[in-house]
C-alpha cells in the first residue's frame, strides 16, 4: 500500500517538476533530469515524514538531495545550477501553507494564520539552508576527475 502511494507521489511530483521545467524553458534533453529529481525529492520528503513524523527533517533532507543532484547535473552538462534546482524543488515549496495563511486571515483566525506563516517561513528557510550547505561543500566532494594514462607527463 505504501509503495503504491510512493509511486503515485513520484509520478505526480515528477509531472509538476516537468511542467515547471517546460515553463522555465529548459532544454528538452534536460527535462527528464528535472522530472526525476522532483519526483525523488517528494518521495524522500514523504518517506521521511511518515517514518519520523518530523516534517522539517523531510523537507531539509529532500532539499539537500535536490541541491546536490542539481549541482552534479549542472557540472556534468555544463549548464546553470538553477536550471535543475528550481523545477526540482517546486514540489517542496510551501504553497499549501501560503493558501492556509490566506484562508486563516479570511476566516479571521489569526492564530491559525500565524502558525501557518511560521511553518511556511521555516520550510523556505530549510530549503535555502540546504542550498547554502551544498554550495559550501568543496567541488571535489561532488566531481571526480578521471585520471587518464595518456594525460600525465612524467
Amino acid at each position: 500500500m505504501i509503495l503504491d502511494n510512493l509511486f503515485t507521489d513520484f509520478i505526480f511530483a515528477g509531472i509538476t517538476s516537468m511542467a515547471f521545467a517546460i515553463l522555465f524553458n529548459a532544454p528538452r534533453k534536460k527535462i527528464p533530469y528535472c522530472t526525476v529529481c522532483g519526483g525523488l525529492s517528494w518521495v524522500i520528503y514523504i518517506w521521511l515524514y511518515n517514518t519520523t513524523d518530523i516534517e522539517s527533517l523531510g523537507v531539509f533532507v529532500a532539499a539537500l538531495f535536490v541541491a546536490a543532484f542539481s549541482r552534479v547535473c549542472a557540472h556534468k552538462f555544463n549548464m546553470p545550477f538553477t536550471l535543475f534546482f528550481v523545477p526540482s524543488v517546486i514540489p517542496l515549496v510551501p504553497g499549501s501553507q501560503m493558501y492556509n495563511i490566506m484562508k486563516g486571515m479570511l476566516q479571521n483566525d489569526m492564530y491559525y494564520a500565524f502558525l501557518q506563516a511560521i511553518k511556511a517561513f521555516k520550510f523556505a528557510g530549510l530549503i535555502m539552508a540546504s542550498f547554502i550547505i551544498i554550495f559550501l561543500l568543496p567541488p571535489s566532494f561532488f566531481f571526480f576527475k578521471h585520471n587518464r594514462s595518456n594525460d600525465s607527463y612524467k
